[in-house]
Formats: structure tokens, sequence, C-alpha cells
């Protein structure tokens, strides 16, 4: 059976309600112009149409894309079907349909095979017409799509209802005025006591010298009551400056001067009213002040309903992307809307001409552009472009300009159309056409499959691999079909519930080649969603990795041997990236560091070795970063204490030359360190006392002295009275603890910084660098024999007495003059002994001298 519509309704009401609006049959309207274009563009359909449904006729108030026709008769009309219901009508092939199959406007021009219609339902439920767009081709409307379709039927009825009280109120105030106009002046007073406007006459301070009726019935009080009050005792307190402000501008200047501002009525509300104000002479040359209102109250609301209607079209352009433009052809006056003026990029002071409109585009752009608008002038064809424009800042973008010429009476009267910038949707188109490009020329495997994972795009690579020929399409086949069975397993245990719950997955499966060959793949699977969320189709992306594969085994084989070797031998081995990440560590590295690998590797050095430590190695970092080798020694502390470390760090080079990172191998040199000491030590000591030896001595002395510049020195030479009086009576080892406790008494008495020395037997020497006064180098030397005058307790209750001669040289010595001091020193110590034990004698550069000891 032929789908049945339902009936339309009370006829005769809806018939009512449409001839009340008083829009038949009347010009074009630039909103109404504007509400079809938006459908047109937010739908993609070539034609839109504002329908309304006459008696036998539909009528079209606003037409895009049907130039030269106006209405059609209503039993062909696919909106007559549309208006029966309250929802949107949507007619996918107009063909497939029983209604429309035979219908002449499908037939015949203008061929229509797609129709959406959404009905202009008014406040009082009745609906009209319908607001419809219409193509040449079968095609589908997304939900958004739709929706928009129905909001903008639903703005049309919001300007059709706020364009019937604004004619309303139009021809009510036009009535007025005329009947005002027919009586004489004879009789002024008792017009303006009868009619509706607001009359008063007042003193410049505001008193109310006379009002009419009108305006006492708007205050609520008689017409005595208001004389001599204050004209400003209705004015809504807030408007009563800017009000006063104006009057007394009016009686200054002479100038009349109509305004706007609230009053409150009789019943407190707050009404609109237009004061019409003039100065008036009085017989004494005083000045009044005549004022004449009316209320414009529904007036200033359809003015901001309207204005808000406009706001509403300016947003949904902007949303929409759509900006609409319209030339008045006898004025050449071009307007165009907020959207348009920020597609330019130009300000609200911009004024669009012309001229300036076609110097945005690019020259080729502009040809097209001018060509189009000299045809539509011509002949009416209307056009389409895709242009490239330079905006006010210097922007380059695409646009797409649609517009059309209006005649009347075969004459060119208006230009019309809408704007849009389609840089971005250009862009992805070229983005969907190069990803086409390079699908076709991968060497990768790409199926595409739908939600029943039939196969519906296979590319070369995949066709020539899988199938060994040509993929056509013409065949049916699923995607299972091409997969072994062990990847059928995984995409029904792992791949599907990855989709299902992340939208992709990525790994590694197998594939039977057509030769029979199974290779190993890297495999992605994308799914692709519609709007409810459900999945429509697959991609599949695929890539032969046995290359890949068998060189990662032996990569793995040749790294496990690395680390084997590395793990075995003791010195810390690790590898740094270009990076400055650890990439690779020996076991020795990870004991060091005090962290397991895997804390280790990814890493940066800072972050592992410590800001701290990471500066101190900075420098040889640098260097072997720059492909420098560095070898360096530091002393760090480590779980075992402190040690002293050597390491190298050699730079990493790629088959290009360029740097890659560095390898460190670090060696703990603690032992070998710590020996070498010790056995500078010995070769510089004392083994019994633990002072200097003569070695030590030149050691001591040649750090101390400088070879161009003379420095003070004081040396003192001494020997032991009576030591081997000690070693015969008590035995070797009393006399070697002897010359233990004699050392330990001369360290005592000088600073740190002096030398003492054992130069062999029971012979000592004394360094005092900076010492140059005869005065302090005798002090001393006093101190030193009556230090070693003093008893000394030896092992097994012995105590045994001894002194000490002691003979001295100062002056100023060169590095190289210290050994004649030392041999002036050891002479005034014979001297000394010569003169008796326990002395001390001096040559101070002059002469020599000895002295006894106190």
């Amino acid at each position: 059976m032929e789908p049945q519509d339902p009936p339309v309704g009370d006829e005769a009401r809806r018939l009512s309600r449409l001839h009340a609006l008083k829009v038949l049959d009347s010009e074009s309207e630039p909103i109404f112009d504007t509400l079809a274009t938006l459908a047109s563009e937010t739908c993609g359909t070539p034609i839109a149409l504002l329908s309304l449904i006459d008696t036998g006729r539909q009528w079209f108030k606003a037409n895009i894309g049907l130039s030269g026709v106006t209405e059609t008769p209503r039993d062909i009309a696919f909106c007559d079907h549309a208006i029966r219901g309250p929802q949107l009508m949507v007619v996918s092939d107009a063909q497939a349909d029983a209604r429309f199959a035979s219908n002449p406007l499908v037939i015949g021009a203008p061929g229509i095979r797609f129709y959406a219609g959404a009905p202009l339902v008014m406040s009082s439920g009745d609906r009209i017409g319908t607001l419809c767009v219409i193509d040449r081709q079968t095609r589908a409307l997304t939900a958004s799509q739709q929706r928009t379709l129905e909001g903008l039927a639903k703005l049309a009825v919001q300007a059709l209802e706020m364009r019937e009280r604004t004619i309303e109120q139009s021809l009510a105030v036009r009535s007025e005025r005329e009947r005002a106009a027919a009586d004489g002046e004879a009789r002024l007073r008792a017009i303006l006591d009868a009619q509706s406007e607001l009359v008063s006459q007042s003193l410049p301070d505001g008193r109310l010298l006379y009002v009419n009726p009108a305006y006492a019935r708007f205050c609520g009080v008689g017409v005595a009551d208001l004389v001599g009050t204050s004209l400003y005792d209705f004015v809504v307190e807030h408007d009563r400056p800017a009000v006063r402000a104006r009057l007394e501008g009016v009686l200054h200047t002479g100038q009349t001067l109509t305004t706007e501002n609230r009053m409150l009525s009789v019943e407190g509300e707050e009404r609109w009213v237009s004061w019409t104000n003039t100065r008036q002479v009085a017989a004494d040359g005083s000045f009044l002040l005549h004022s004449t209102g009316r209320d414009i109250t529904v007036q200033v609301q359809a003015r901001r309903a309207l204005a808000q209607s406009q706001a509403l079209l300016e947003r949904t352009g902007r949303m929409a992307g759509v900006g609409g433009w319209e030339v008045d052809l006898p004025s050449k006056r071009l307007r165009w809307t907020q959207e348009t003026r920020r597609i330019h990029e130009v300000g609200t002071d911009f004024e669009p001409t012309m001229e300036n409109a076609l110097a945005f585009y690019a020259p080729a752009s502009r040809l097209q552009i001018e060509r189009a608008v000299q045809r539509g002038l011509a002949d009416g064809t209307p056009w389409d472009l895709e242009l490239d424009l330079l905006t006010a800042r210097g922007r380059p973008v695409k646009v797409r300009a649609v517009g059309e010429v209006e005649f009347d009476q075969g004459q060119p009267t208006r230009m019309f159309g809408a704007f849009q910038d389609i840089t971005e949707r250009r862009a992805a188109e070229q983005a969907r056409q190069d990803i086409a490009e390079i699908f076709e020329n991968t060497s990768d495997f790409v199926i595409q499959g739908d939600q029943e994972r039939r196969v519906r795009y296979m590319n070369p690579a995949a066709a020539q691999a899988l199938l060994g020929a040509p993929w056509t399409g013409a065949t049916p086949m699923l995607v299972r079909e091409l997969l072994p069975e062990a990847t059928r397993t995984l995409f029904a245990e792992e791949i599907q519930p990855a989709l299902q719950s992340h939208g992709t997955w990525l790994g590694q499966s197998k594939l039977v080649l057509a030769g029979g060959q199974e290779v190993p793949v890297s495999h992605l699977v994308i799914a692709h969603r519609d709007e409810s969320g459900a999945i429509r189709r697959y991609s599949i992306i695929m890539r032969d990795i046995s290359l890949l594969v068998a060189a990662q085994i032996e990569r793995e084989r040749q790294t496990a041997t690395l680390r084997s070797v590395a793990d075995a031998i003791a010195s810390t081995v690790a590898v740094v990236d270009r990076e400055g990440r650890y990439v690779f560590v020996n076991r020795a590295f990870e004991q060091r560091i005090g962290l397991p690998r895997e804390a280790i590797l990814g890493r940066e050095a800072r972050e592992v070795l410590g800001s701290t430590e990471f500066e101190r190695r900075w420098p040889w970092i640098q260097k072997a970063m720059a492909g420098e080798p560095a070898r360096f020694e530091i002393d760090a502390d480590g779980p075992s204490g402190r040690r002293h470390l050597a390491f190298d760090y050699l730079p990493l080079h790629t088959s290009a030359g360029e740097g890659d990172g560095f390898v460190v191998v670090g060696q703990d040199i603690t032992e070998a360190r710590q020996e070498q000491t010790r056995l500078q030590l010995l070769s510089l000591t004392d083994p019994l006392t633990g002072l200097l030896n003569r070695a030590g001595m030149e050691q001591r002395l040649s750090n101390l002295l400088d070879p161009g510049v003379a420095q003070p020195l004081a040396v003192l030479y001494l020997d032991l009275d009576r030591f081997k009086q000690v070693n015969d009576t008590h035995g070797h080892a009393a006399g070697d603890e002897l010359l233990q406790q004699v050392a330990k008494r001369l360290t005592r008495l000088v600073r740190p910084s002096d030398a003492v020395a054992r130069l062999g037997g029971d012979e000592f020497a004394l360094a005092l660098p900076g010492l140059g006064e005869p005065a302090q180098a005798e002090r001393i030397a006093r101190s030193i024999v009556e230090a070693l005058a003093q008893p000394f307790g030896l092992g097994g209750n012995v105590t045994v007495r001894i002194g000490a001669s002691v003979g001295g040289a100062v002056g100023s010595a060169l590095l190289e003059d210290w050994a004649g001091m030392l041999a002036r020193a050891d002479r005034m110590l014979y001297a000394a002994k010569n003169a008796g034990r326990s002395r001390y004698a001096f040559d101070f550069g002059s002469d020599a001298s000895g002295r006894a000891a106190p």
C-alpha cells in the first residue's frame, strides 16, 4: 500500500492564521533570505526554500537555488505533505517514494531527488508552511544537520510573528496621528484632551502647568492633581539625571529634541515613552517646555526582540562559519554580516564597497568572481565558487562564495549570498587525499572492513601479497579469510576486546602470503565508530617484519653475549646516549651506584649521579660529547668508604660520523694509590722515629722555598750528648726508644709547617721557614737544649739523662741555597760541642757566636 499522510487539521483556521500574517506576495526580506541561505549551507544542498502553503498554491517567501520561481501548485508540493506532521519530514530518494515517484517536480524540472522540510509551527499551533532543503541527488542528513534545520525553522516562525506585531503597531500609531491631524487648530485643546498621546506644558524647573487626560490616566491621578507637581516625579529614578540634562539643553538651545526614557505607569510598571520636547515662549518672554509623549513599550520590546533575533542569526552564522552579504544595486551599497567581517579580519568600522571587497581576492580568484557577477547580472546565473583570499591581516585563506542576483521587472535590483571560510575543510580534504595516495603507494598492507568484517578496501601491496593479483572488490570476501588460524584466535581473544575499550590495537601477529609462506607482521587495527558509538568500520595496517625479526634475534644474541662479557669484568661499564641517558650498564656499575639496572636505564646521568657529582664530571662529559676522549681520576664515597676512581670516557659515533654518546669505563684504583703513597712515604721518612729522613728534608724544603725569591730561613743541626753511653749500658732497644722520645719532644717544640728530620744515628736537623730574627732562632735552640736535658723514662723503670748540642744558621735562602745553610749549621754544631756540652752556637751571616744554655 502507498504511504498515507495524516490530515492537515483545521484547514480554515490554518489559512486564517496564514493570511493574518500579511506576508503572502510581499517583497523579499534579508532575515528570511539569510535563514534559507544558512539552511542551504548547513545541509549542503543547492536549494533551500521558505514555503507558505496557501489555499491552492505554495508561495516562496525566501528562495535559494530556484531563480525565477515564486510559487507552485499546492497539489504537487512536497511541503503540503510536510505540514501534516509536527516533525521534520525527510525523503532520501523521491523516485523510491510512492507519494512522489510520479510528481512533475521529480520527473521534470527541477528534478527533485532529496527533500527535507521542517514545519513552521506558529505559537497558535497552526502549521503554515516549511523551511525545506532540496537536492537533485539522493542524500541523507546527519543528526546535527537535522537539529539545525529544525532550529532555523523556529527562528523563521519568530521572525514572522515579530513582523506581524510590528505591522499591527505601525498601523495603530499611524491611525492615531491621522485622526489628530484631521481636527483644526481651533479645537487644539479638545484634541489634546481627547488624544491618547501624553501632552504637557511645564516651567523650566519641571513644574507642570498643563497635562491632558491621557497624561493623567497614565499617571493614575486626575488632571488637577498633576498641575503644580514636577514632571520628574514619574520618571524612573535612574533616568532622571539624563532626562533633566536633555530638557535643560532644549530650553537653552531652542532646538526640538526627541528622546526616549522610562516612566512609571499607574500600575507601577516601567513603560518606555518617546518624548518630543519643544521650547515655547510665554507672553512675558519666559521659556516654557512643551512635551508630547507616546507609549512605545511594545515597539521597544519588538525592536529588542528583533535585535535578539538578528543576534541569534549572527550567532548561528558564526557557529556554522557562514557569513552573509547583500548589495543594493541602485545605491551600490554593500552590507556584510559580522561573520563575513570576521572571515575578512576587518573591524566593525570597516565600510565594505564593491571595489575594496574585490581587492581581498588573489588575482586569479578576482577574475573568477568578477566573471560570475557579470553573468549573474546578465542572465541571473547564480554562482558557487571556491576562491583564494588574503585577509586584512595578510593571512591567506580559502573561501566559498555563493551568490545570486535578484530581478524586478527584468532589472537587477539586489545581489545577495553567503560566505564561508573553508580553509580547514579544504586542508582536511587535501590531507585525506594525501593519505589515500600514501595507502595506494605504501608497501604496507592496508585493509578496510565493514561492521560485518567484509573487505571493503585493499591497497595494491596487500592485494599482491595476499591474493597475488589486484583487488577489484567484485568477489565478496571476509577479512578472516585472509588471516591464519592463530591470528583469528588473537583477534577474538585480544584484538576485539581492545577495540571495544580503547578503539585501537597494536601488536604482532602472523600472515600467510599468496605463495603459502607464513611471515611475522607488525599489526595495527583501528575501530571507526558512528555518532552512537557503534563500530562501523575497521582499518587494518600490517607490515612484513621478517627481516626485522631476524635482525632482532641476532641483535638480542649479540647483546646477551656483550652483557655476559661486561658483567664478568670488575670495571664499571656504562653507555650514555646523545641525550645524556643511560642505555647500558654492567653489574659492576649497578653495585657501584647501588641501584638495579632497571632503575638506571633510561634515566639521565644527572639524576643517577646526583647534581653535585654530575657537575664535578661535567667538563669531561662535555669533552666526550664533543667527540674527544677524556681520562680523569676522582675520590668518591661508596658503600666501602672513600675510594679513588679512574675513569675513561670514550666517544661513540654513528656510521655517518655524528656523535652518538659515549662509553664510561671506571676502575677502583684505591689500593694501587694507597700502595704508591705508602712506598713514597717510606722513601722520605725515617722508619724508627717517623720523622723525615735526609731525602724527605730535601723534598720538604723544595716545596717550601722559591727558586727565584729569597725567603727568611733558620736551619738547626743538633747532636745528642751521651747517647752512645745509653746504647752501651741499656742496649739498642733502649737507644731506639730514646730516639723516638727525642723525636716527639722536638716535634712539640716547632710549628706544624716546620720540618724536623733524623739525618742518621743521633743527628737531627730542623728547618724553620719564615724565621729570620736571630733572637727567635736562639730562643728555639735554647728550648731544644732545655727539653733534651730533661730525664727520659725508658722501659724497665730505667731513667736516663742526655743532652744536646745545637748549631744554627739564619738568613735568606733560595731553593738551591738551603744545603749551604745546613753546612753552616753543621759547622756551628762542632763549635758548640767544642765549647762544652749542652750548648748552641749560630752563624748569622757576618760572624759566629755561641752561648751556653741557661
